[in-house]
C-alpha cells in the first residue's frame, strides 16, 4: 500500500524553496524605487542585448549581437530563463554560465529613435 506521505527530508527541501522565493520578491520590492512603476515587459520598454565578445561566445550569443534592440514584450519569448537583476539590467540567461545582458535603454541615441519609429508597434 503507498503511502501519500512525503519524506521528512522532501519536506523540509520544499519549505527551504518556498523561503527562498518569498526573500526573492521581498528583495526585489525593496529595490523598486517609491513612487514608481517599473515594467520590464511593455511594448514601450527597450532593452540591448550585450553578449561578451571572447573566445567563450558562442553562435546562438553572436547571433542574438546582430540584433541586440528588443522590444519588452518580446523578451519572455526570446530569453523563456531570463533573471532580473535589477530595474536596469536583466541576465539574459541563453544557455547555462550565460554572461550576457541586456540593458535598458534610458536614453536614446539618433540610431535607436529612428529604429524605434521604424519598427514600433501601431495602434489602430
Amino acid at each position: 500500500m503507498q503511502s501519500n506521505l512525503i519524506s521528512p527530508f522532501l519536506f523540509v527541501m520544499k519549505i527551504i524553496d518556498i523561503v527562498r522565493a518569498v526573500t526573492v520578491v521581498q528583495e526585489a520590492i525593496k529595490r523598486k524605487p517609491l513612487g514608481l512603476d517599473i515594467s520590464f515587459f511593455s511594448q514601450y520598454d527597450l532593452w540591448i542585448y550585450h553578449a561578451v565578445l571572447d573566445d567563450r561566445l558562442c553562435l546562438t550569443c553572436l547571433d542574438n549581437e546582430k540584433t541586440p534592440r528588443i522590444f519588452g514584450n518580446e523578451l519572455r519569448a526570446k530569453f523563456p530563463y531570463l533573471e532580473i537583476i535589477d530595474e536596469n539590467t536583466i541576465n539574459a540567461k541563453v544557455h547555462p554560465n550565460c554572461r550576457c545582458l541586456l540593458t535598458r535603454i534610458t536614453e536614446w541615441d539618433i540610431d535607436t529613435l529612428k529604429w524605434f519609429i521604424q519598427t514600433a508597434p501601431r495602434e489602430g
